[in-house]
């Protein structure tokens, strides 16, 4: 079962993006053993998708995979002109570490994922820096 598991994630584009395909099959196997073989395939393999605890996702592949889709968005809409690298690498990131918090294989959950990021990032990048504020007081 594990080795259909492996093989099914690697056939699946989306999903060995965002996991490791031997760490899933190996958690399905452990899962497994522990819930016994009556308990069916689908729920082992939901449990192993989604539980924070397993630690399969693929946080590079994961941020790869949104950069690739908000350099996209961002140059169709073309409103950042030449921040679009530092706000889809930003964007990217934040969904790598969302996602590893709260794995889901929902597509508009992803995408929601990537929306909220590339706002956040948005909002930071055009943001001034803030100056410290100094204090002179001049001795006449």
């Amino acid at each position: 079962e594990s080795q259909y598991v492996y093989e099914q994630c690697t056939y699946q584009p989306v999903l060995k993006t965002y996991y490791n395909c031997e760490c899933l099959a190996g958690a399905f196997l452990v899962q497994r053993e522990k819930q016994g073989p009556l308990v069916a395939q689908e729920d082992i393999l939901q449990k192993s998708l989604t539980d924070p605890k397993i630690k399969c996702t693929n946080a590079a592949n994961i941020a790869g995979d949104n950069y690739t889709n908000c350099m996209g968005i961002l140059n169709v809409l073309d409103e950042l002109g030449k921040t679009h690298e530092k706000v889809c690498s930003c964007a990217a990131n934040k969904v790598a570490r969302n996602f590893e918090k709260r794995p889901m294989m929902e597509p508009s959950f992803i995408r929601d994922l990537l929306m909220g990021g590339m706002a956040q990032c948005k909002d930071s990048l055009s943001k001034p820096p803030t100056q410290p504020t100094t204090n002179f007081n001049r001795l006449n």
